[in-house]
């Protein structure tokens, strides 16, 4: 699963306007919100290729399990545990929502997430849908950045089936076999990770000399010329410690939006002459993670 955001962009790090959602779309998650617990086994699949099967299950305060083939990642709240099948090792982190917030997974976001519709608009219903035998509500949006995407809503019990994106990152298609509300909340014991035969992967050591001057010879280069204070396009404004520091989390840069848009294979910015080299990329995941200090 990519932990890439399923939105991220420059001028959708969390500044954009809230749009006002269909009332099935409203109820959807409202619907998630409300609910103690959700399971939802579903199929990821990707016309760059391939399908695969992923399970879910969410508890609250911030406590999850999600579950591919290859992958596992599970948090008990306080411990992010994300476990390679195929090399069999494992890695320890503090516990983010990112897993939970990304493509694959958007759908059902909003379980954790009030705001998972902030960056979206221009909803429009698209009446009935036949999808593996089920007659699903449609609603399409469009999603910061260019992508647009439809999210289809089961009537009998107002979740959400499953959603497609098209766009940049590639198109995608997530449909769920089942979708679970729970009005209990699942057992805690369901968010326990048990490594079995696993191997612990100690995390690489962090540079901790990296500061802002070190970086700012980048975001000049990359960034500065759309995101200045001048013209903070999206609201963002990269020439100074005070405007990055905006969107970084420090210590944390799977969190931090700055970090979301420049990595990953489809990196969101900068927009146009090329994506930033693996050692820029690697230089700011450094900066954020020492501290983002300046």
């Amino acid at each position: 699963m990519k932990s890439v955001a399923l939105l991220a962009a420059f001028a959708t790090l969390g500044l954009g306007l809230q749009n006002s959602l269909p009332s099935t779309v409203d109820n959807h998650f409202k619907n998630l919100q409300g609910a103690k617990g959700l399971k939802v086994e579903f199929s990821v699949m990707r016309l760059s290729g391939g399908a695969e099967k992923i399970s879910l299950t969410y508890g609250k305060p911030n406590m999850f399990k999600i579950e591919s083939p290859s992958m596992l990642k599970l948090s008990d709240g306080k411990t992010l545990f994300t476990l390679d099948k195929k090399k069999n090792t494992y890695t320890e982190g503090a516990a983010v929502l990112a897993p939970a917030m990304d493509a694959d997974t958007w759908a059902w976001s909003g379980f954790f997430d009030e705001k998972a519709t902030k960056d979206l608009s221009g909803w429009q219903a698209k009446g009935k849908k036949q999808i593996r035998g089920t007659s699903l509500e449609e609603f399409a949006f469009k999603i910061a950045g260019g992508d647009t995407g439809s999210l289809y809503i089961d009537p009998t019990n107002g979740i959400a089936k499953g959603y497609s994106r098209n766009g940049k990152g590639g198109d995608l298609i997530i449909i769920a076999n089942s979708v679970t509300a729970m009005k209990v909340a699942p057992d805690a014991k369901e968010f326990t990770f048990v490594p079995g035969t696993a191997k612990k992967e100690e995390p690489k050591p962090v540079a901790a000399d990296v500061l802002y001057a070190d970086i700012s010879t980048i975001t000049t280069q990359r960034c500065n010329g759309c995101h200045n204070s001048g013209n903070s396009k999206g609201g963002v404004a990269t020439d100074s410690f005070a405007g990055l520091s905006r969107i970084v989390k420090p210590g944390d840069s799977a969190s931090s939006n700055f970090y979301k848009v420049i990595s990953g294979p489809n990196p969101r910015m900068p927009k146009g002459g090329g994506k930033m080299t693996p050692e820029e990329i690697e230089m700011i995941k450094n900066w954020i993670d020492s501290g983002a200090k300046q």
